[in-house]
């Protein structure tokens, strides 16, 4: 049965009436004016054959019930009430006036919103009716979809072949850097391997972000996961036998391995530079994956005699490349064996011989190979082995070799030490590789502290920072896990202090198994859990969103104060600018990077009490440090360029540059005063260009610009450092007002 929605006007009788259908048609708008029992007869085929839904159902029934009655007509109104759903679905509204409702869901009709001079016209308030219920409906939907799923009941992944949400737009930047370390392998001539540590507090997404590896460049490049070793003195055995269960993972519904994707198109590429079987050739070009089905029937002479064929390319080839090392031509021959054998069995033991397991000598034989010698070294051989994948990954992609788990390691200064030397020569003798440690950030300076500096040089060259995201970044985090499974997240959590309490943690982590508390709550009925490992300010601060919460449920409306500062928190404002005013006079370096980094940590200091976001650009050319800052309203990029010479006229061109590429944003570029004056023509027309752009500006950093920076960086410190306590936003409030003309305050205020 379909729906038709009805508003009437009347006191005992109908006076008006309006129907809309299901589609937000207007079927009917009639007033009566004395043609009562014509207008009802008209209505009545429309309200006997569906739903009605009408808001506060219970006047309309009865109204309608009394005017049929009186032109002696019994009829029978199935009912649904908006007011009533809207009550269930919403118990936090202060109002379930039709007005008010549509005016706090924001509900259109032709792209206007709800007016109140025009209610109470019958066809004006049913068609608002109408998008009231559709939106309920919605709800009711979303509601039910909880029942079944729940966006947050996985937060934690264990290794990156797991099949988890990931939200693509969290640590965008940060997973460019490193796919851009792996386009750099790859144009090497000397595909010359790579390291990169990704240092992110626990619960932070350093194993998701790996999980985004597999997922994404899982069809072009193999991705190895290597979780804490525990033999110190087999340590690259361990690493090595990793490796191999990372290839033998599938790719996505693809019934081959990672393996078999390495082996098919290094094969191909080598095959076709090296063998003299024009056939051969031609049928790996056509697609590398032929290797494994067009070369003879299983146990035919033809497919053992293409086969031999193939052997001698591949040995070929890595004689004339790499030379005559035993251990190596036995592992290629290995390798040759396994994309040969289309038996399972003979396949697995190929695996095990791959991996250094002692085979029998009939297993051996079934499968075509020689036993290793004597003094058999299984150090060796598996360093072997992992430069062996990196020599025949050059006609393939880039091997991603990522370290996770290595923070257990932590009391056993000997293992460290070991896994860092053994690392340092598996990068050495690898080729084509992006070798990535995942680890804490504290973890990481413990063992950077052991490490000697060639080691330091070439494991920690390149850090990639995963910082907990901004709230605003969370909270649509949050709604796109939500939306991931059907559900808008809007009609589950319906108030403000939900979000308050649920992103005042510091990792992702936490913030997910937050909301799953809430989720279980608001949709199970299940008791929300009590943090006990809050401390008393994280739990002041939720007990004030719980009244805020009260407070609007039962309509309490506190007196509006005005924002005034703390005399004490002024006070320490005005000391603390008096000293950076005393320190301006003394000598000092001034470095682009070290005020960026200042801007930085101000900002995501302050993220939890002002709707920001930051990132900056990523190019290969190369920029003024900068930030780029997202606000509720606009995009800011705020950079610095301290520097002098062709350095400053390369990096303000390129600035420049996205000043016309990015019209929407604003870009500010500062120079402090203390520098030197840029006299060159060609700086001086860059500076110029970026003064008269519409959307830029180039600014010298006075003397009073640059105290009240150092301030406001000091104030944040000594709040970092329990110096003084207050809560941050009193601080910030007290510092915006004392410096309200300042650049920066005027952004973070809007």
């Amino acid at each position: 049965m379909g729906f038709v929605v009805v508003d009437t006007e009347g006191q005992s009788i109908v006076t008006e009436i309006a129907i809309v259908d299901e589609n937000g048609n207007l079927l009917l708008e009639r007033f009566v004016e004395g043609n009562l029992k014509e207008v009802l007869l008209e209505a009545k085929p429309f309200l006997e054959s569906s739903l009605i839904v009408a808001h506060y159902a219970e006047h309309d029934k009865v109204l309608l019930e009394r005017s049929y009655e009186s032109i002696g007509i019994v009829i029978n109104l199935q009912m649904d009430c908006t007011y009533e759903k809207s009550k269930l679905f919403l118990p936090d509204k202060e109002s379930y006036s039709l007005e008010f409702l549509s005016q706090a869901l924001f509900l259109e009709d032709k792209n206007k919103f709800f007016n109140k001079d025009l209610a109470h016209r019958a066809s004006y308030d049913a068609l608002f009716t109408y998008h009231l219920y559709k939106k309920l409906l919605e709800i009711e939907k979303t509601r039910h979809l909880a029942q079944i799923v729940n966006p947050f009941s996985s937060s934690k992944v264990d290794n990156p072949f797991q099949e988890h949400f990931d939200d693509t737009s969290l640590y965008k930047g940060e997973f460019s850097t490193l796919l851009n370390m792996i386009t750099q392998i790859k144009n090497d001539p000397n595909h010359q391997t790579k390291s990169a540590v990704v240092l992110a507090k626990a619960g932070n997404g350093k194993t998701h972000l790996m999980m985004r590896f597999v997922k994404s460049i899982s069809q072009t490049n193999r991705f190895l996961f290597i979780g804490k070793p525990n033999d110190k003195k087999n340590i690259l055995l361990h690493i090595y036998t990793k490796i191999l269960e990372s290839f033998i993972q599938k790719i996505d519904a693809s019934p081959y391995s990672q393996l078999e994707y390495l082996l098919a198109k290094s094969f191909a590429g080598i095959i076709t530079q090296n063998s003299s079987n024009q056939k051969i050739k031609e049928t790996l070009d056509a697609n590398p994956l032929n290797i494994y089905t067009h070369f003879g029937k299983d146990g035919s002479l033809n497919r053992v005699k293409n086969w031999k064929s193939i052997e001698r390319a591949m040995l070929k080839w890595y004689r004339a490349s790499y030379g005559s090392d035993l251990v190596s031509l036995e592992l290629l021959k290995a390798l040759i064996k396994y994309t040969f054998y289309v038996d399972e069995h003979r396949r697995d033991l190929v695996i095990n011989y791959l991996s250094a397991k002692e085979l029998t000598q009939e297993q051996l034989q079934q499968i075509g190979l020689q036993k290793q010698d004597g003094d058999f070294n299984k150090e060796v051989f598996a360093l072997s082995a992992i430069a062996l994948f990196g020599k025949l990954s050059i006609f393939d992609e880039p091997l991603l070799i990522s370290f996770d788990q290595l923070e257990a390691m932590s009391g056993d200064d000997e293992l460290v030490e070991q896994f860092a030397q053994n690392v340092k020569e598996l990068i050495t003798q690898t080729p084509n590789s992006l070798v990535i440690l995942n680890l804490f950030p504290d973890r990481w300076r413990e063992y950077e502290a052991m490490f000697d500096g060639s080691v330091i040089d070439l494991l920690g060259k390149t850090k990639v920072y995963l910082e907990r995201p901004s709230n605003l970044e969370m909270r649509e985090m949050l709604k796109r896990r939500g939306n991931n499974c059907g559900i808008s997240l809007e009609h589950i959590f319906t108030t403000h202090f939900v979000y308050k309490d649920i992103l005042q943690y510091d990792s992702i982590r936490k913030v997910l198994n937050r909301a799953d508390d809430y989720y279980q709550s608001i949709v199970h009925q299940v008791t929300l859990p009590v943090v006990h490992e809050l401390s008393l300010e994280e739990q002041f601060k939720q007990l004030i969103a719980r009244v805020d919460y009260l407070e609007s449920l039962h309509q309490i409306k506190q007196p509006k104060i005005e924002k005034k500062v703390d005399f004490n928190i002024k006070e320490y404002i005005a000391k603390v600018y008096e000293s950076k005013k005393a320190e301006y006079q003394k000598l000092s370096i001034i470095d682009d990077k070290n005020d960026n980094d200042k801007l930085k940590f101000i900002l995501k200091s302050i993220d939890t009490i002002y709707p920001l976001s930051i990132d900056f650009f990523k190019m290969q050319k190369v920029m003024p440090e900068h930030v780029k800052i997202t606000t509720e309203k606009y995009t800011y990029v705020v950079g610095f360029l301290h520097l002098e010479g062709r350095t400053f006229v390369n990096r303000i061109k390129n600035f420049n540059q996205l000043v016309v590429n990015y019209d929407t944003y604003q870009f500010r570029l500062f120079r402090d005063r203390r520098e030197s004056e840029i006299k060159g023509k060609v700086s001086n027309n860059e500076i110029l260009k970026l003064k008269n752009a519409p959307n830029g500006n180039f600014l010298i950093m006075d003397k009073e610009d640059r105290v009240i920076y150092e301030t406001l960086y000091q104030l944040i410190i000594d709040l970092k450092n329990r110096d003084i306590e207050v809560q941050i936003e009193s601080l910030m409030d007290g510092a915006c007002l004392m410096f309200k003309d300042f650049w920066l305050c005027k952004l973070i205020s809007g």
